[in-house]
């Protein structure tokens, strides 16, 4: 059985003048390392109609590889990022 990653987000709406929370969906990885997080991260922001050069801060919960310097999924959007930039 392939591990489950939950993702959602958090935003200012300004609308209602509130922070929002809201899940976008529970997605089925192959694995847990920085890169399937990362895809799975980016594929559904797309799937919502978001970018990730709106993303400005990350958080994860029981994960090993959010945070380094190198091969974390921290590092992974960075570069994503800089690419989408480019």
């Amino acid at each position: 059985m392939n591990p489950l990653i939950r993702l959602a987000i958090n935003y200012c709406s300004v609308q209602k003048e509130v922070i929002v929370s809201a899940f976008l969906q529970l997605m089925q990885i192959i694995q847990c390392d920085a890169v399937d997080i990362a895809c799975a991260l980016e594929t559904t922001l797309q799937s919502f109609g978001l970018n990730l050069t709106n993303v400005v801060g990350i958080d994860a919960e029981n994960s090993r590889v959010i945070y380094a310097i190198n091969n974390s999924v921290f590092a992974e959007l960075i570069r994503q990022k800089n690419s989408c930039l480019t």
